[in-house]
């Protein structure tokens, strides 16, 4: 079982944190991605992504400020700036929807079957699900455990979690439990 240490994503965390924090500075509508042409597939795993976060702020039961300008700053961050707040706000309350109707292991496994094979993404996942367990400063047992389950569904062994967090020049990484 991996173990996040608080110490492990701070950098990241708080470099998420400071890009969500600042208000977009126009409202748009999700119409605008259909818009620039961006490919269905890309859409699909950028959705994929926002729930990730999602699913692990909501994973303690309480979704905080912090954590909701995370999920925002790396939203941003992915999409160079171009979607906006009232986007990031309505792919949240979709999360927000499919879990209260499906369940959290049910949008788990949805996740895992979205982004099957696509090593790139799946490691972005686990890496942003990581910055938002840590958003409020501490990592919930609740957020730990998802973690853990998100690694599994996605097929990331321990070894490799460890390798993506100290790839980011995060010290002291996920720890193996047994």
């Amino acid at each position: 079982m991996l173990k996040l240490e608080n110490q492990t994503i701070a950098k990241l965390r708080d470099r998420l944190k400071e890009r969500g924090e600042r208000p977009s500075l126009f409202a748009t509508d999700l119409a605008a991605l259909a818009q620039q042409e961006v490919p269905s597939d890309v859409l699909l795993r950028f959705d994929a992504l926002c729930e990730v976060m999602y699913l692990m702020a909501a994973a303690d039961g309480k979704v905080t400020a912090d954590e909701e300008d995370t999920l925002r700053g790396a939203i941003r961050e992915l999409s160079e700036g171009n979607v906006r707040s009232v986007q990031i706000r309505s792919m949240m309350e979709g999360a927000q929807m499919r879990l209260a109707k499906e369940g959290r292991d049910a949008r788990v496994k949805a996740i895992a079957q979205t982004l099957e094979e696509d090593v790139p993404t799946i490691d972005v996942a686990f890496i942003l699900a990581a910055a938002v367990a840590f958003a409020d400063d501490e990592i919930a047992d609740a957020e730990n455990e998802l973690l853990n389950q998100f690694a599994e569904a996605l097929g990331i062994d321990p070894e490799h979690a460890e390798h993506l967090l100290d790839e980011m020049g995060l010290e002291g990484g996920a720890a193996d439990e047994a």
